[in-house]
């Protein structure tokens, strides 16, 4: 782990010092920290990351605070960048009106993600994940129902149960009886 940390460290440290050189030399276009912080954000999730892949116990609560905080930083970047969205043009911190449920997404995620690293043992993180997916998926079809990708979500809710039943189902079938 520790020779993997470290070659981790300076593959990180050659990337920025190639980027702030071919920046300085005006090859790439140069961004200020304003628009770069939420790189340390996902620095810091890929750090939990690396922590579950490399570590000895694999812990599946790095992976779930690490995915968190990667998608948190990535979805920073929307603002701090103002990327263009599909259906809502340039993007910039007045739209977190808009772009909030991405937050309980992100939790949702993570907990499918623990129930993954967690070798599928867990299957109680289901229903927070459905939960969130829910509230995040419900949340973005009522702040973007203008945008006909979202519109149809409103229809298509529903099958998140069906989904979630699916696996409480399969999980019940194949859970040995206890006596």
């Amino acid at each position: 782990m520790e020779r993997r940390g470290t070659v981790f460290t300076a593959i990180v440290l050659i990337a920025i010092g190639a980027y702030l050189l071919l920046a300085n030399l005006r090859v790439v276009p140069a961004f200020s920290m304003t628009q770069l912080w939420p790189g340390v954000v996902v620095l810091v999730g890929l750090t939990f990351w690396l922590g579950f892949i490399f570590g000895k116990e694999h812990d599946p609560g790095l992976a779930f605070v690490g995915t968190i905080v990667t998608l948190t930083g990535l979805f920073f970047f929307l603002f701090t960048l103002n990327i263009d969205l599909l259906g809502l043009g340039r993007v910039d911190w007045g739209d977190m009106s808009k772009l909030w449920p991405a937050f309980p997404l992100f939790v949702g995620i993570a907990f499918i993600v623990l129930w993954v690293a967690g070798r599928f043992s867990d299957w109680g993180v289901l229903v927070p994940a459905g939960i969130l997916l829910l509230v995040g998926i419900g949340g973005f079809a009522f702040t973007l129902g203008n945008v006909p990708l979202f519109r149809n979500v409103l229809q298509w809710w529903p099958l998140l149960l069906i989904f979630f039943g699916v696996v409480i189902l399969i999980q019940a079938v194949l859970r040995p009886r206890s006596k």
